[in-house]
């Protein structure tokens, strides 16, 4: 604590006189000094840790802001405000770090980012470990293709039904959209079938081909008593609807039972391994 009281007195007189590096050299004394013993410092010393920091860090320059955000991100007690001012830093260097992985930051912290700041900072975001439903709302309403593409194949962002319905008409003529979607274990079968209906051949055709190996299972998967083959009887549901959408769209005429003869063209043939089940 009396080496911190130290840095504190340098830091008045260093703000005032000091030049730049200077600033940057106590920011880095500062920083190392928490970082080593932030396992047993107590709640009010990290207090004046954070107050020293977020007074330098407008003093430094951004290698130093990048630097520190970079050592700070993963921790989970860190300074709170000196996390919130590199959240909000213009430079994405230096914001990016703290908005991808700290879990300092609240929804609302990330709302306000999200609805005040460009594509880059949105991007961020999205790269979470966890989101919930308040932040995907924003991304998916504020965000890029680049941005809702990676809330969709993020596993760990939740959505809400608005927001599950709005990437699913964002998705509309985006192949990558598209694929992301239809491997989403929480897309239901009605708006699956909407993702279809949107999709192009390419789309759908690719999001046969995608279903990985642990889908793979064999054909008595298909049985819907199964109980431990939920994918295999997940991605048989959507072989299903894709056949409907596509033999509806082929026969060209509204309200017609779908034949079962019709089957799908060629070029969107199930693979080999496909659970052949009765459809």
């Amino acid at each position: 604590m009396s080496q911190a009281l130290k840095i504190i007195d340098e830091l008045e007189v260093a703000l005032k006189t000091g030049s730049v590096d200077r600033h940057n050299t106590i920011l880095k004394s500062v920083s190392s000094l928490f970082l080593s013993g932030r396992e047993y410092i107590s709640d009010e010393v990290t207090s004046v840790f954070d107050d020293i920091i977020v007074r330098l860090v407008d003093h430094v320059e951004s290698r130093a802001r990048v630097e520190l955000s970079m050592d700070l991100a993963p921790i989970a007690k860190a300074p709170n405000h000196v996390i919130q001012r590199l959240a909000a830093d213009d430079d994405i260097t230096v914001a990016g770090p703290v908005l991808a992985q700290s879990p300092q930051l609240t929804d609302q912290n990330l709302v306000d980012i999200a609805t005040s700041k460009g594509q880059s900072h949105l991007s961020k975001i999205a790269e979470r470990r966890t989101i919930s439903p308040t932040v995907t709302d924003v991304l998916v309403d504020r965000g890029n293709a680049e941005v809702v593409t990676k809330v969709a194949v993020n596993t760990g962002a939740r959505l809400s039904k608005t927001g599950m319905s709005m990437m699913v008409m964002r998705a509309s003529g985006d192949n990558a959209l598209t694929q992301a979607m239809s491997r989403r274990a929480d897309i239901t079968p009605v708006l699956f079938k909407r993702l279809l209906n949107y999709a192009t051949e390419e789309a759908r055709a690719r999001m046969l081909a995608a279903a990985g190996p642990a889908d793979r299972e064999p054909s008595t998967a298909c049985s819907p008593n199964s109980p431990t083959k939920p994918a295999a009887r997940l991605f048989q549901r959507k072989k299903l609807q894709l056949r409907s959408v596509w033999c509806t769209r082929s026969a060209r005429t509204p309200n017609t039972p779908v034949p079962r003869s019709c089957s799908l063209p060629t070029a969107i043939a199930l693979p080999n391994w496909w659970p052949r089940c009765r459809s």
